[in-house]
């Protein structure tokens, strides 16, 4: 009978191929890999309520769900394009409705669930799952990039500050902490100086950047220092396109 299935499958008959799993699947609730093939053919075969029964009902088994098999469940799902059912799947795994997962397989499941927040229009509920793999995970750059960016796009600024500040604790002189922390402190205006050493420092490091020299320029005139604030001033005058390009 599993041959039957997979020569169906493979014919692109998908209902036959679920009416043929179906047995196996009834007598043996228990057991997950045929619950995710079942899943998936009934999608394929536009039958979703009827996998979706086959899956809700080894959830309530008495042994309950490993983490593996809902991890491959969200994945299914997700490539067949159900997103909020694999929302699901990914967010009772990393509330540990599943039985013990390891450290890696949780950050997985974080970032899979922080990209479907992503395409289904939850950039908050995205951002909170970064933040949760930067807690798991403290010495990360990408994981601490990927907070600031986001809580600096949702009007979070300390919480986008604080990330980029930890993120130069690991890379002193990666350009985009430069600049953002300095931006941040700039934009705050409780600690100019730090963000001019900031600002300076990038501008050391990288250089050619419009918006650093121009921001120093304004925290130079704050400052009463002309003279430096000019030079900035040129320096970010100098970077812009010609007229005729800019039309």
């Amino acid at each position: 009978r599993g041959l039957a299935v997979d020569a169906a499958a493979g014919l692109q008959r998908h209902g036959q191929a679920l009416r043929l799993l179906r047995p196996l699947v009834e007598r043996r609730p228990g057991d997950e890999a045929l619950a995710v093939r079942y899943l998936t053919l009934a999608v394929e075969a536009g039958q979703p309520d009827e996998g979706l029964r086959v899956h809700q009902r080894l959830l309530a088994s008495a042994t309950g769900p490993t983490a593996g098999y809902r991890t491959r469940v969200a994945r299914a799902l997700t490539d067949m394009g159900r997103y909020r059912e694999a929302i699901a799947e990914y967010e009772s795994l990393v509330e540990g409705a599943a039985r013990p997962v390891d450290a890696s397989a949780l950050v997985g499941a974080r970032l899979s669930l922080a990209q479907l927040y992503d395409w289904t229009g939850a950039p908050e509920r995205a951002l909170a799952q970064w933040e949760e793999v930067a807690r798991d995970r403290p010495k990360d750059p990408d994981a601490l990039r990927q907070v600031g960016r986001r809580s600096l796009a949702l009007s979070r600024s300390d919480t986008s500050l604080q990330a980029y500040r930890s993120l130069l604790k690991i890379i002193p002189d990666d350009p985009e902490g430069l600049k953002r922390a300095g931006q941040l402190l700039a934009w705050d205006g409780r600690d100019p100086q730090g963000a001019r050493r900031l600002l300076e420092r990038f501008a050391r490091v990288r250089g050619g950047d419009y918006e650093v020299h121009y921001l120093l320029g304004e925290l130079y005139t704050a400052a009463r220092d002309d003279e430096r604030a000019r030079a900035e001033y040129e320096k970010a005058l100098s970077l812009l396109p010609a007229r005729s390009q800019r039309k």
